[in-house]
C-alpha cells in the first residue's frame, strides 16, 4: 500500500525553464501545464536576457516564443553606427506530451528548441517525468544543443506552501552558440545547476546558480 501511495501522490506542476518551454532551469521536462494555459515572463542569466511566452493547446502541445540577447555582442557588427543595442534572435519551441504519467510507467515527452528561423539555439530531445511523493524526476537524451543525457528532480514539500527546490544536470553544449567565444559561454562545461522556486496564484519566480553565474526567471501564468 505504501508503494502504491508513493506512485499516485498529486500530479507533477508543471514550471517554465529560463527559455520558456516547460523544464527545470536550462533543461526541459516531460511536463506542460493544463490546457488553455498561457505564461509570459523574463529570464536572464548571463549573457542571455529573454523575454518569452508559451501556450497549452490540443491539450498536449506546447509552443513556445521567446525573444533572446546576446550581452556583450553588437547588433550590426558590420555598421557600428546603427543604434540597436545588442545581437538579438527570436526562436520559436514546441513540445508534445506522447504519454501522461500513469502508475507506475513514466510520462513521455518530446520536443524541438529553436525549431524555424536561424536556429543558432536549436535542439531535439525526449524527456520522461516520473514523481515520487514531493519529488518529481526527469531524464532525458538530446541532440544539437542538448548534448546528450540529461536530468534532474523537482522537489515540492507539501508542507512548505508555493515552495520548491530544483537540481539538473544541463546538457546544453554552450560552444555551439553563435559568438561564444566573444561571451566566453564556449568554456562552460556541462555541469549540475539548482535553484530555488516560488509561486504565488499566477504569479511565478525562479533563482538558480550554475557556471559561476547566477540566474532569475519571472513570469506570469493565467488559465484562459
Amino acid at each position: 500500500f505504501a508503494l502504491f501511495t508513493l506512485f499516485t501522490a498529486s500530479p507533477a506542476h508543471a514550471e517554465p525553464s529560463m527559455i520558456g518551454q516547460t523544464g527545470l532551469i536550462n533543461m526541459p521536462d516531460a511536463r506542460i501545464d493544463a490546457d488553455g494555459t498561457w505564461r509570459t515572463g523574463y529570464s536572464f542569466a548571463e549573457p542571455y536576457p529573454t523575454i518569452w511566452s508559451s501556450l497549452t493547446a490540443l491539450p498536449n502541445l506546447e509552443a513556445s516564443f521567446r525573444y533572446t540577447a546576446i550581452r556583450g555582442v553588437p547588433g550590426f557588427d558590420a555598421n557600428p553606427d546603427i543604434n540597436y543595442g545588442s545581437y538579438k534572435d527570436k526562436a520559436f519551441d514546441a513540445k508534445l506530451l506522447l504519454l501522461d504519467e500513469d502508475g507506475f510507467w513514466p510520462a513521455m515527452a518530446l520536443g524541438g528548441q529553436d525549431i524555424f528561423g536561424t536556429g543558432i539555439f536549436r535542439a531535439t530531445y525526449a524527456a520522461f517525468g516520473k514523481k515520487m511523493a514531493d519529488f518529481d524526476f526527469t531524464l532525458g537524451y538530446g541532440a544539437q544543443r542538448i548534448g546528450g543525457a540529461f536530468g534532474g528532480v523537482r522537489y515540492r514539500p507539501q508542507w512548505l506552501k508555493g515552495w520548491a527546490l530544483v537540481a539538473e544536470y544541463d546538457a546544453n553544449d554552450y560552444a555551439r552558440d553563435q559568438y561564444s567565444s566573444i561571451t566566453g559561454v564556449d568554456q562552460r562545461k556541462h555541469e549540475v545547476v539548482a535553484g530555488v522556486e516560488y509561486r504565488y496564484g499566477w504569479l511565478g519566480l525562479q533563482a538558480s546558480y550554475g557556471h559561476d553565474e547566477a540566474g532569475v526567471n519571472a513570469y506570469i501564468s493565467i488559465p484562459l
